[in-house]
């Protein structure tokens, strides 16, 4: 039996449901159960709690033999947003511990090796340490810029023809889609049973894309003419912020951004294992703007 946290979300919910496809046993542990009924018709166990309610996690995960973790993104106009996901991937590590669970899949991130300077990714760093303390079998999937990302500058794009760039424009840096995460989570679970120690997956879509490749695309997508426009230094914050992102998270996406420029908010490579997912950012745009149509 697997338990899934994140059901709910875009990733969670593929690990879900690839995993009852393979008709394996799911337990979901959830914060609002009605989001997740279509699953428990499908047989899936539902949990309520919070991850922070580290008795409950615990509860949850006894008896499992595997679980996908993932620490959940902060509310837009959050504060102390370090300290609090610090405080979440804690819980997990206690809970992953007190329950006798043997092996996790832990949702990470591109340059999570680094403790400083990747921005918001130091957060998954901070987790990736503390798992490794365990004495179980630790997966850390290492995954790229979301191409889910692309989609927050939709009205700019759609309103003006305008892409805005926080990172450089030319620079070609691994993309991947989280329906990919979420089938690669799940296959790391079905396929890594009975192993030890830790093991990183770094995961990318089929191939690296620019920001100059998504404006391409976005214009053959759209039929019209779609300019970059790159967002000066001092400006990205107070950019992030019109848009409607609180100070403190918009601080730590530019910390992303500058980390991806420098190299830093790279894979890692050495020891850890190559991944491609399947879709493509040409499939993704597309199917991304088919969905906007029909509502």
């Amino acid at each position: 039996m697997f338990v899934v946290l994140g059901a709910t979300g875009n990733t969670g919910k593929v690990v879900a449901d690839t995993l009852l496809t393979e008709k394996k046993q799911v337990r979901l542990f959830v914060r609002d159960p009605s989001k997740v009924a279509e699953f428990a018709k499908r047989g899936a166990e539902v949990v309520t709690g919070d991850i922070e309610d580290v008795p409950a996690l615990t509860a949850a995960l006894k008896g499992a033999q595997g679980a996908f973790f993932l620490l959940p993104p902060p509310a837009m106009t959050a504060t102390g947003i370090l300290l609090s996901r610090a405080k979440l991937a804690d819980a997990l590590v206690a809970a992953t511990q007190g329950s006798g669970i043997q092996e996790i899949v832990f949702l990470s991130s591109l340059g999570a090796q680094h403790a400083e300077g990747t921005g918001i990714i130091k957060t998954a760093h901070y987790a990736e340490t503390h798992f490794r303390k365990l004495a179980i079998h630790s997966i850390f999937l290492r995954c790229a810029y979301f191409l889910e990302n692309w989609l927050g500058m939709l009205d700019p794009v759609l309103m003006d023809g305008v892409l805005p760039a926080f990172f450089s424009p030319a620079k070609k840096i691994p993309m991947v889609a989280t329906q990919d995460i979420g089938m690669a989570a799940a296959h790391a679970l079905l396929d890594s049973t009975k192993q030890t120690g830790n093991h990183v997956i770094e995961l990318s879509g089929p191939k690296d894309y620019s920001t100059e490749d998504v404006a391409t695309v976005f214009g053959k997508l759209l039929n019209k003419q779609v300019t970059i426009f790159p967002v000066p230094s001092e400006a990205k914050v107070g950019a992030l912020e019109q848009a409607g992102i609180g100070q403190e998270l918009a601080e730590l996406f530019v910390g992303m951004h500058i980390g991806i420029d420098d190299g830093k908010v790279a894979f890692e490579g050495h020891n850890a294992v190559r991944a491609y997912g399947k879709i493509t950012l040409d499939r993704f745009l597309t199917d991304a703007l088919a969905g906007i149509k029909k509502k």
